[in-house]
Formats: C-alpha cells, sequence, structure tokens
C-alpha cells in the first residue's frame, strides 16, 4: 500500500552562493537534493513503526510515525524470521540474544553465523550477495578490539592496518554499517530483498524561494511503501547484548 511520505529540505543562499560559479552547479543542488532524500528513506526504512498523516519530529526523531519500514514489517507479520522479539498487545521485547566469553555465542560471528544457519531457509544459504546489516558503531567495536591489540612491531601495525582496508565480515558474510539502524540489532539479507515501492504517477514537486528564511525550499513527496520480496531470505536479531 503506497502512502504519501514529504521529502521536505532546502538548500540555503550560502551554499548557493558557494557552488555558483561551479559548471556543474546545478548538478551539486540536485545532489545535496537527492542525498537528503536518499537519507531519509534510509531513516523511515530501519526505523520506521507506522503511518500518520501527522508525524510528530520530535517525539520521533528517527521518523518512527512516518511509515511502516523492512524491520517492523518482519517484527510484525514475519514473527517466525525474527529472534529476541515477540509482538503482543503493545508490542514486548523478550530474552536478550546475549554473546560474550562465558556465554554460547562468544562473539558477534558466532552469534550471526548460527542465526544465518538456522533462520534462512535451506534455499537462501548459499546466495552469494547475503550480507550483515548493523549499526556502524557496533561493527566498529568490534574492529577496533582487533586493531586495538596489535602489537607495536612493524609486521604487527601492517596486520592492523589490513584489518583497517579489507571488507569487513560477520559471521562469514560481508558486514555493512548503515545510517540510522538501530544499535543491537542486526539484520541478515541480501540487500536486493529490500525495496521501496513507489507509485509511479505519485510524485509531486515544488520549488520555492524563501528569503525570508535565506533558502530555496523544495517541497516534494512520493507515494511509496517498504517491502521485503523474500522474507524466509533475511534473519532479524534483536536485543543483542554483550555480557562480560
Amino acid at each position: 500500500v503506497c502512502r504519501k511520505n514529504n521529502f521536505d529540505t532546502c538548500v540555503t543562499y550560502s551554499e548557493l552562493d558557494q557552488w555558483a560559479h561551479d559548471p556543474a552547479f546545478q548538478t551539486l543542488v540536485n545532489q545535496q537534493l537527492a542525498a537528503s532524500k536518499g537519507l531519509t528513506l534510509i531513516c523511515v526504512g530501519f526505523n520506521g513503526k507506522e503511518y500518520k498523516v501527522t508525524t510528530d519530529a520530535a517525539a520521533n526523531p528517527l521518523m518512527q510515525d512516518v511509515n511502516r519500514g523492512w524491520l517492523w514489517r518482519l517484527r510484525e507479520d514475519h514473527k517466525e524470521q525474527v529472534a529476541g522479539w515477540a509482538v503482543g498487545a503493545v508490542g514486548t521485547t523478550i530474552e536478550a540474544v546475549k554473546y560474550g566469553p562465558a556465554q554460547e555465542y562468544k562473539n558477534l560471528d558466532a552469534l550471526v553465523a548460527d542465526h544465518a544457519s538456522e533462520y534462512i531457509a535451506e534455499q537462501f544459504q548459499n546466495r552469494p550477495d547475503l550480507v550483515v546489516i548493523i549499526n556502524k558503531r557496533t561493527l566498529d567495536d568490534k574492529y577496533f578490539a582487533l586493531v586495538n591489540g596489535a602489537g607495536t612491531t612493524a609486521t604487527e601495525t601492517q596486520a592492523a592496518g589490513d584489518i583497517c582496508v579489507a571488507t569487513k565480515r560477520l559471521g562469514g558474510f560481508e558486514a555493512i554499517g548503515v545510517p540510522y539502524f538501530p544499535e543491537n540489532t542486526i539484520l541478515i539479507t541480501p540487500l536486493s530483498n529490500l525495496s521501496i515501492y513507489m507509485h509511479k504517477y505519485g510524485k509531486r514537486r515544488k520549488v520555492v524561494d524563501e528569503p525570508e528564511y535565506d533558502r530555496v525550499a523544495n517541497y516534494e513527496s512520493d507515494n511509496i511503501d517498504f517491502v521485503v520480496e523474500e522474507p524466509e531470505a533475511c534473519v532479524l536479531i534483536d536485543n543483542i547484548e554483550f555480557v562480560a
């Protein structure tokens, strides 16, 4: 069900003045508008819980009331693909998925590998495009510990550097730190499994010069919906907790 979402943004006069001399002026403006819309879609897709005609940005700083995103769709419609979460009358987080030296899962890699094996359907297990989507801070914490534990000799320093520049992985899968992705949460799925449907004739846009605010405003809306194409090709691990 595609419903209207607003993507209003602006470019300030100071930004326009900085770019005015550049032959790629129009491209720079359009790139800024596109980046703003793209970040909004990412934020709603990973945090949206419900759709409200009138949203409250103060109460929902991560746009939880703009639309129902991919994660909430899994929690409500495909609970069998979610670990660490149960939806009751008001929605309830249940037992944490723990990892640490004294736990069944000693580290995030073990936690990811086991849940991927248990929850993702057999026909999707060997897809080469399965990735781990995670909060960047959680991912950085793991690699900081590896780099911080390196020694000071040339060989050890080079090895630590190699860790930083190499593709980051969790449980054998490529790991991607995503803006606005919830902390203590992991999603394993192909990126192509997360779709945004847009109503072909539902786009509206108006550009307005607003000198009272020293800006050019871009008022834009699209009729959209967030869809998980193959729920069995993913697992959402909620409420992850490190226990020392």
